[in-house]
């Protein structure tokens, strides 16, 4: 998996999932913009890497790309009461876009 398909893959989660604020994952399954990337990831909302892991420079990679992609950070973004699903689904989006252009 690149940076590209997981990107594009936790946008696919979180569309389905998302909308869940200061947590990654809530009761009911739904997650937020850095538990769509585990989930992406690694099939579970948690952090369930042990020890080095090249899935842990492909997380940073993307949550690097969301925080650029809004010039400030994700997660205070994510958890932001006035901020919608929609709202992220657009970060990611812009995310994606601006890898396509790089491309």
């Amino acid at each position: 998996m690149n940076t590209y398909e997981l990107l594009v893959g936790a946008r696919d989660v979180f569309a389905r999932r998302g909308g869940v604020k200061n947590e990654l994952e809530d009761d009911n399954g739904n997650v937020c913009a850095l538990g769509a990337i585990n989930v992406a990831l690694t099939g579970k909302a948690t952090w369930s890497w042990g020890g080095f892991s090249e899935d842990i420079y492909l997380f940073d990679e993307v949550s690097t790309l969301l925080t650029e992609a809004i010039n400030g950070d994700i997660i205070t973004y994510n958890n932001r009461s006035d901020v919608t699903k929609e709202d992220v689904l657009a970060v990611y989006d812009k995310a994606i876009a601006g890898l396509e252009e790089k491309a």
